[in-house]
């Protein structure tokens, strides 16, 4: 409930992206929700079932949907076309269930951004991707960046040490004050340039969580070298 009040209030609804509704598959079925309401109770439901070679074999249509005790939706005032070798058959229903692993939880995650989905509902969601055979890139580049944030101060620290060695009466302070922002402020683009960049050209989302910050500690590391020599 307070994930669902708290989506509510951020407004992190992912419905909003697309006219038709929020998207979901589980195994040969598309799942298509026109609206999630507070309660999990589902509006405007279509079901999409295909076979192996992803021919369409039926389109459920209901009006409301349930998630009852049984781990099974319960669709309400709706119709199912089936397409056989007679002909299409229409059949309107007042209630039907359809068992299915994507649940209320499930759902939830989707109307979360990657962001700010915890690490455990990072990697129960991405299982379900792999296990559908979907697209998981940007959540798992969500969940490297979790596992990985708790280094980036420690780089930060690593960059900041090289310019703690001055002189206060050499001058140039202010200069280096500006240069050491300026590589906070690129730390910052690069790390997240590198994320959409492996998004758009399909690279390996570790590699582009942790690149830039291998590269700003070993760049820290050169610097703070050279400034003990001197």
């Amino acid at each position: 409930m307070a994930e669902r009040v708290k989506n509510q209030g951020a407004q992190r609804v992912q419905t909003q992206t697309f006219r038709s509704g929020l998207w979901a598959k589980d195994g040969q079925t598309f799942l298509n929700v026109r609206q999630i309401l507070p309660d999990a109770t589902l509006r405007g439901v279509r079901l999409y079932s295909v076979n192996d070679q992803t021919q369409l074999l039926s389109i459920t249509e209901a009006a409301r949907g349930h998630w009852d005790t049984q781990g099974a939706w319960r669709l309400e005032d709706g119709r199912s076309l089936h397409f056989t070798p007679q002909g299409p058959q229409l059949t309107p229903f007042v209630t039907q269930p359809w068992p299915s692993k994507v649940g209320p939880d499930l759902l939830t995650m989707l109307m979360v951004k990657p962001e700010h989905m915890s690490i455990r509902a990072l990697y129960e969601y991405i299982h379900h991707l792999h296990a559908n055979r979907q697209q998981a890139s940007r959540y798992e580049l969500a969940l490297w960046k979790k596992l990985i944030y708790p280094l980036s101060p420690m780089v930060m620290l690593l960059i900041s040490l090289p310019f703690a060695y001055y002189q206060a009466r050499s001058g140039k302070i202010g200069g280096k004050l500006m240069l050491g922002l300026g590589i906070g402020l690129a730390f910052h683009l690069i790390g997240k340039a590198s994320g959409d960049l492996a998004l758009l050209k399909d690279g390996t989302p570790a590699m582009a969580a942790s690149l830039p910050l291998l590269a700003f500690g070993l760049a820290g590391l050169i610097a703070l070298f050279r400034v003990e020599r001197t």
